[in-house]
């Protein structure tokens, strides 16, 4: 008996050799297996099959960039009958296949890709077409579908591994199971189908990868596919195009020009245009050593405006700068708008601005730096922001950085948030407050200087009676090498001053919190609520078995917890397996502060609006927490971080950022689309840095969600609680919008992270009455609230797609 190894092709990442066995005459049942390893001795998997219109078997092997040696043995229950060894290198095994491709050799043809054939038992491993990139680190998605009509094969133990281009395991942590779920296939009564989906952690340059499944069931053959160079450099470029947010977007300078610039014939019918209301603007500009090409851009800029009330005050810090002082008294003398504050010193940007302020005489005071440029229709659109808004105190507008002649790096701001000027000056430009608030305030210190934009926005800001944002890029902050543009970290002032605005805004409106920087990103700043007195916070989780994934829950609450008065209220709600009421009983004497109530009346049905109220009506806490039971608190203070801003009376509503449990991003806030509520940030790295780290930064949005949501019992009662007519979807984000109706704002601190096993309570569900339901849910949704869906979310600029998590820039009319 002999082992011969004949045609070899190629396909899919793997290899496919035709083998035969020789002599075989033998009356005893035989056992033909293989197997491989590298030249190091690394197992590698291999599989034989037997393909109709074949004789003999077909070896399965992975394409790799290693050698590897395959050894086929036929096995009698006395032993090994014959044994047969090939080397297959990487370039002959190559050259080979393409010999037999070219000259469309029969076996080849007909051994290719013949594993690819469906409709059999057994385990088939499938990459999802995703590679999320990270920072050096990629997470690789993939399934494992197991298959079979014995129920115990297919919940037998499985192992996966990921395997580079070598061979070798290239998981740089232990691979995270997403999801592992096993159903009876509804074609095929008593046919079992398990669907595991794994996610891994990968080098960012590791070119290939190998996903390998072993099952414990000893009828289960091994499974594996390759995930060839050219589909990882697919995947990673879809990432990137799925994912590009419009400050990163190669086209902006394009998109910018041909549809946001104003035309001509625009700017020519604003020049003609009488506005009802006429406010003066004073643009303050603070000039020190300012490059003259820089400095005539900036003026050349201003008195382009086509609407032209407005006076240019140029406060000229730098009385050595002889060439300067020459430029500015020739603007002065060409347009009488212009006029020139000379100072005998510098006194940093603080002071220098001040004197500005107390020379300016219009109604409406515009902070504009030296060296960077405005549209022509800025103040028109100013302006008209004022006729259409009259009680407007406080405008700003889009704008973008100005490099080396070229426009990029948009920023599409959302309407005024306050928090987010907390945690970062994302105002910024151009700041224009009424100057008559600012009159009544006093004048700030040098302290200030680098952050006193920031300052003056916080302080008329909680004055304000209108933010007016002008959605439109309409000032270009130049980046050259002495600017805070080209690296806010090298002027580390910048974001002293900056956390002791926001300390002084906290300290101003009597919120009981310190204000810190950020530990590696500049000018970017965190809020840590403190407490006197702890409030008692009842947090309802609603359950139905999976007594595992409550466990877990309760468990992390437990073990995370810092906050002192809390309790846990568990809602039974049509719990089936009696082991679920043993766990009840056990949870009750481990954990005292854990209460189960079951609901009444549930009949079966399940209704999450009806289950959370029917908790909250056993709750005895002044502040409530509605939980999920497939969440896992990740931080320490974090019922500390969602009491705090429920305490202040501007907050109605707090919510957090949850993470798949492979720490990828799955909610840092809602927006709405013209569909349906969406979740910002999905599917990116935890610690992502996108579109201005927006992830990271606390902000005000229009809605969070429930599976992790705070609100004290004063305001849950003012709103009468959870909607019960939105059963399933959509309470939540209805909860948050009558909140805002009530003149209650919805904060997103990220600073409270969980992770949220998404849909493992309840499932998802395409079909059938649940989708039927969840479509009546959505259109209830359009129907209450439908300028949401027509006039778009508040807090995601009109120039991003509105249906993308990750803020691209809108390219076309979505």
């Amino acid at each position: 008996m002999d082992v011969r190894f004949g045609e070899l092709t190629r396909g899919s990442g793997k290899i496919y050799c035709h083998v035969t066995i020789e002599g075989d005459d033998s009356d005893v049942a035989l056992r033909v297996v293989a197997t491989s390893k590298t030249e190091s001795g690394d197992q590698l998997p291999a599989k034989l099959l037997q393909v109709d219109g074949t004789d003999g078997y077909v070896l399965v092997i992975p394409v790799l960039n290693v050698a590897q040696r395959a050894c086929v043995s036929v096995l009698s229950d006395e032993g090994a009958l014959a044994r047969g060894e090939k080397a297959f290198g990487p370039m002959t095994s190559k050259l080979r296949s393409q010999v037999n491709t070219a000259t469309k050799n029969v076996v080849a043809r007909a051994i290719r890709n013949c594993d690819a054939i469906s409709g059999t038992t057994g385990i088939v491993v499938l990459h999802t077409d995703e590679i999320v990139c990270g920072d050096g680190r990629d997470v690789l998605h993939g399934e494992v579908r197991i298959t079979s009509w014995s129920r115990e094969d297919v919940e037998a133990d499985l192992t996966v591994r990921v395997c580079g281009a070598m061979g070798r395991s290239i998981s740089l942590d232990d691979i995270v199971v997403m999801g592992d779920a096993v159903r009876e296939d509804s074609r095929y009564p008593g046919l079992f189908v398990r669907t595991i989906g794994f996610s891994a952690r990968i080098p960012s340059d590791e070119r290939q990868a190998m996903l390998w499944a072993h099952s414990d069931a000893e009828h289960l053959a091994d499974e594996f596919i390759c995930v060839e160079p050219f589909r990882m450099r697919e995947m990673r470029d879809a990432f990137w195009r799925r994912t590009l947010s419009a400050d990163r977007d190669p086209d902006y300078e394009g998109w910018f020009l041909s549809h946001m610039r104003a035309t001509e014939l625009e700017l020519e019918s604003q020049r003609r245009t009488q506005l009802a209301m006429e406010p003066r603007f004073s643009i303050i500009v603070p000039l020190y050593r300012t490059p003259l090409d820089y400095f005539r851009e900036m003026a050349d800029s201003v008195l382009a405006q086509t609407y032209g009330k407005f006076e240019l005050l140029l406060v000229n810090a730098s009385p050595e700068d002889e060439g300067l002082a020459a430029e500015v008294a020739a603007y002065v003398a060409r347009d009488a708008r212009v006029r020139c504050v000379a100072l005998a010193e510098n006194r940093g940007i603080t002071l220098n601005t001040n004197e500005g302020i107390k020379a300016a005489d219009g109604d409406f005071l515009c902070f504009l730096d030296h060296d960077d440029v405005i549209e022509p229709d800025l103040l028109y659109r100013y302006a008209r922001g004022i006729n259409d808004y009259p009680e407007t105190d406080l405008l700003y507008c889009d704008e973008d950085k100005l490099i080396d002649g070229h426009y990029c790096q948009a920023f599409l701001k959302p309407d005024w948030s306050p928090d987010l000027l907390c945690s970062c000056n994302y105002v910024c430009h151009l700041l224009t407050v009424r100057k008559s608030i600012v009159d009544g305030l006093e004048l700030p210190g040098r302290e200030f200087d680098g952050a006193q934009d920031q300052n003056m926005t916080l302080r008329v800001g909680e004055q304000a009676r209108n933010v007016y944002h002008a959605r439109r890029v309409l000032y270009h902050w130049r980046v050259h090498p002495e600017s805070t543009a080209a690296d806010p970290g090298s002027k580390s002032y910048t974001s002293l001053a900056g956390v002791r605005s926001v300390q002084d805004y906290l300290d101003r409106m009597g919120i009981q919190a310190t204000a810190r920087m950020d530990e590696e990103i500049p000018n970017t700043y965190h809020v840590d609520y403190e407490f006197e007195e702890y409030p008692l916070v009842s947090i309802v989780i609603p359950n139905k078995d999976l007594t595992d994934v409550l466990d877990r829950c309760l468990s992390a609450i437990e073990e995370k917890t810092t906050y002192p008065n809390f309790e846990v209220i568990v809602v039974e709600n049509n719990s089936e397996d009696p082991k679920t009421f043993a766990y009840y009983e056990e949870a009750q004497e481990r954990w005292p502060r854990v209460r189960v109530v079951e609901e009444a009346g549930a009949d079966g049905t399940f209704n999450f609006a009806r289950t959370v109220n029917y908790g909250f009506s056993h709750a005895r806490g002044d502040y409530f927490l509605m939980l999920n039971n497939d969440t896992e608190p990740i931080t320490e203070r974090w019922l500390e971080q969602l009491v705090g801003p429920c305490r202040r009376k501007d907050i109605g509503i707090c919510g957090a950022k949850l993470l798949y449990p492979d720490g990828l991003i799955q909610h840092a806030g809602v927006f709405f689309h013209f569909r349906a509520p969406g979740h910002f940030g999905k599917m990116l790295p935890s610690d992502t840095r996108d579109y201005f780290n927006f992830c990271n930064l606390a902000q005000d949005l229009t809605a969070v969600t429930g599976a992790c949501l705070m609100c004290s019992r004063k305001d849950y009662e003012r709103l009468g609680g959870l909607d019960e007519t939105f059963e399933v979807e959509y309470n939540d984000i209805d909860f948050c919008l009558r909140a805002q109706e009530l003149g209650l704002r919805v904060l997103y601190n990220p600073d409270v992270v969980l992770f949220h096993h998404e849909s493992i309570s309840r499932g998802i569900q395409k079909k059938g009455p649940s989708a039927r339901r969840s479509c009546q849910e959505n259109g209830r949704m359009m129907q209450k609230y439908p300028r949401y869906f027509v006039d778009g979310d508040p807090y995601l600029n009109p120039n991003l797609v509105r249906k993308s998590e990750h803020r691209a820039l809108k390219k076309y009319v979505d």
